[in-house]
């Protein structure tokens, strides 16, 4: 008995090491497609011809050599990228036909940047939507920006961003640099951008990209194939649904910023209370808002907005010192509140002119009142238009950095 078990054990041992050595040898993915035959794509646009009824899909695809390094920090003596563009009857087509026009297959999961044409935003993000949700590949933490009407997004791509190796590299971190250090773009991923589109009574904002004019002397290479960086990012474009209905200035965004209480860092210019002639640089860095939605006995819909501002005094030319003088600091708070409440006034005069609520007033009202919200759901973009907002700032001053007299 006590052999037969012994041989049935030594012929299991076998049976399972032949299925070991078996797994090993054949293993490998049945659809693998090897790094080298990847095109990596840092950054992707889309764009709209209205003429010929076609999407245009352009990438900014990764040189192999430059992601491996070598000569000149690049690996090679050409662009550390290459663009390729497509066209097809939707984003999908115009994608999968950018394989026509390289050798290499276009791989979207590294790609941080989504160039928006002003076109593609006015007709409506949908469909450009609907690919990279859809897509296995494209990343719902690409920051989309919209680029300004009559530009071109081949151009824009091969803009040369100095001390960065990409131009898609250098674009995503000057959209936070100007989220973060002034709040005149606002920054938000795909993602975000999708989760507030689907929240009842609440439209998106997304950042403006301004590709300035462009002369030879621009033109950088011997081929002419980077274009020296004209770009700037301020200002902002304003959806209903899927569909833009117009620009922000950077002022009006930093208006939206001051209302959603997400300002990090910002400066305000204002003028010397000692003599009125004077400016003063106040960095912004702490910043509080609450709303509050409010239906009176009349059936008047309102929203009460606090905004909360810290600042301190970072240069001034006034030969004045005077953050201890009782008198002059609360002109200085004063002054202080002014601008900040002339550029909540600005960007909410703008968002009802154009007739979209990318505050959420409407979104305020449908989570604290909701069963007043259900009987003005479906003409809320009449009543936002002309809605009263009561607005109370708060602004202090509370420090002058190092010294407190200006230097003589």
């Amino acid at each position: 008995m006590d052999m037969r078990l012994t041989k049935l054990k030594i012929r299991l041992f076998f049976l399972l090491l032949v299925i070991a050595l078996f797994i090993t040898i054949t293993g490998g993915c049945w659809d693998r497609n090897e790094p080298e035959n990847r095109g990596f794509v840092v950054a992707a646009g889309i764009d709209y011809h209205e003429d010929q009824k076609l999407y245009e899909m352009v990438v900014q695809v990764a040189d192999p050599e430059a992601l491996g390094g070598g000569q000149n920090g690049n690996g090679s003596q050409g662009p550390p990228a290459t663009i390729f563009s497509a066209k097809g009857h939707t984003p999908f087509q115009a994608a999968r036909d950018l394989t026509l026009h390289t050798t290499r297959e276009p791989f979207f999961s590294h790609s941080e940047l989504l160039v928006i044409s002003e076109s593609v935003a006015r007709q409506g993000l949908g469909p450009v939507i609907d690919f990279f949700y859809r897509e296995r590949q494209t990343r719902l933490i690409t920051m989309p920006i919209i680029l300004e009407e009559g530009k071109s997004i081949t151009e824009f791509l091969r803009t040369d961003i100095p001390l960065e190796q990409f131009s898609a590299e250098g674009l995503v971190r000057q959209v936070e640099l100007s989220a973060f250090e002034r709040a005149v773009f606002p920054s938000r991923t795909l993602s975000e951008a999708l989760i507030a589109s689907s929240l009842p009574g609440r439209e998106i904002m997304i950042g403006k990209a301004i590709l300035g004019e462009q002369t030879e002397e621009d033109m950088l290479g011997e081929e002419k194939e980077a274009i020296r960086s004209t770009v700037h990012l301020e200002g902002g474009a304003a959806f209903s649904g899927d569909k833009m209905r117009g620009w922000f200035d950077q002022k009006q965004v930093r208006g939206w910023f001051w209302i959603q209480g997400i300002l990090e860092r910002g400066m305000v210019i204002i003028m010397c209370p000692a003599h009125d002639i004077h400016p003063m640089g106040i960095e912004i860095y702490e910043v509080n808002s609450t709303m509050e939605p409010v239906v009176t006995d009349e059936g008047e819909y309102r929203v009460k907005l606090f905004i909360q501002a810290c600042g301190r005094i970072q240069d001034q030319l006034c030969p004045s010192g005077y953050i201890w003088d009782d008198k002059m600091a609360r002109s200085l708070n004063q002054r202080l509140a002014a601008v900040v409440r002339n550029e909540v006034k600005d960007s909410l005069e703008r968002a009802q002119e154009l007739g979209t609520d990318v505050f959420g007033f409407g979104n305020l009202f449908y989570r604290k009142k909701f069963q007043e919200w259900e009987k003005v759901e479906d003409r809320w973009e009449e009543i936002f238009k002309t809605l009263p907002v009561d607005i109370e700032i708060e602004a202090r001053v509370r420090r002058a950095g190092l010294i407190k007299e200006p230097w003589r």
